[in-house]
């Protein structure tokens, strides 16, 4: 599917869907983070994630799983379990709002890394970004009027990862299928996850646990599937301002199921991270 140069009824539901969707599993990690390791957490995510694109892999069968890119491919799942744990670790510790601005900073990140290792060069509109998104990021951080803990780093060491997952996803899809780069993109994390897990082992006790882990796991697939149509539909340049929905929403549900305090400067930092991502986004974001 050809994806338009302009907004349409669809991509702008699905790009809502995906930010609910997105905050709601944030939301649901968060609740159950205080009786699960993030690890375990991440690797039930990790599980679901690989049995939604069971059926792609099955009709694709084991030979059409050759490349010739597998450390890349190795490279960015490290990068995107990485990406996952670091999050999960981070909703543990920061408020819901805090952890979706943070989010923000990634197609700023993504920039500044395909400024370094794909030789890209900078516009006026691309280093005005950066200046934008620096003056967003010191509203979150405060220095000198709130501490640096250890959730703020968390924070921004995901969106650094995901940003290296992303340039590594654009320069897979240069070079092999986009059916292939999303098969390894399960493939390589699954037993890495696993991996992670075994020493937290622990499984979910009562019906309420099992709920909330069945409500994350299925948040995680509409918020995967919601962004992959809103992709399909419009420009991610275009999608990226609804984005700002999943801030809202992600401060309602913390304020609601966890006491956050309402911070406006963390809407403020957010909002100006975000005009930032908007405008740098379109040559960041890989097309299928």
């Amino acid at each position: 599917m050809n994806i338009q140069n302009k907004l349409t009824p669809h991509a702008v539901f699905f790009i809502l869907l995906y930010a609910l969707s997105y905050a709601g599993l944030w939301a649901s990690v968060r609740s159950l983070s205080q009786d699960f390791h993030p690890l375990m957490l991440v690797f039930i995510r990790t599980l679901f994630g690989a049995l939604m694109i069971l059926p792609l892999f099955l009709k694709s069968g084991v030979r059409s799983l050759q490349t010739k890119q597998l450390p890349l491919n190795l490279l960015r799942g490290i990068l995107s379990i990485t990406t996952v744990s670091l999050t999960f670790f981070a909703l543990s510790h920061i408020p819901l709002a805090d952890a979706v601005a943070y989010s923000y900073l990634t197609p700023i990140f993504a920039l500044m890394l395909a400024l370094f290792f794909l030789r890209d060069h900078l516009t006026l509109k691309q280093i005005a970004a950066v200046f934008i998104a620096f003056i967003g990021a010191m509203v979150l951080l405060r220095p000198g009027f709130q501490t640096f803990n250890i959730g703020v780093l968390a924070s921004l060491g995901a969106a650094l990862c995901f940003a290296g997952t992303l340039t590594c996803m654009k320069i897979l899809t240069h070079k092999e299928s986009p059916k292939l780069v999303t098969i390894y993109g399960y493939l390589i994390p699954l037993p890495i996850s696993l991996t992670l897990a075994l020493a937290y082992w622990q499984w979910p006790s009562g019906v309420l646990q099992w709920m909330m882990v069945l409500l994350m796991s299925l948040l995680s697939v509409i918020a995967h599937l919601s962004m992959t149509q809103a992709l399909s539909r419009a420009d991610m340049s275009m999608l990226l301002p609804f984005d700002f929905i999943r801030l809202i929403f992600a401060a309602a549900l913390g304020a609601v199921l966890f006491q956050d305090q309402f911070d406006w400067i963390s809407f403020m930092g957010g909002a100006i991270i975000l005009v930032a991502s908007v405008v740098s986004s379109r040559q960041l974001m890989p097309k299928n």
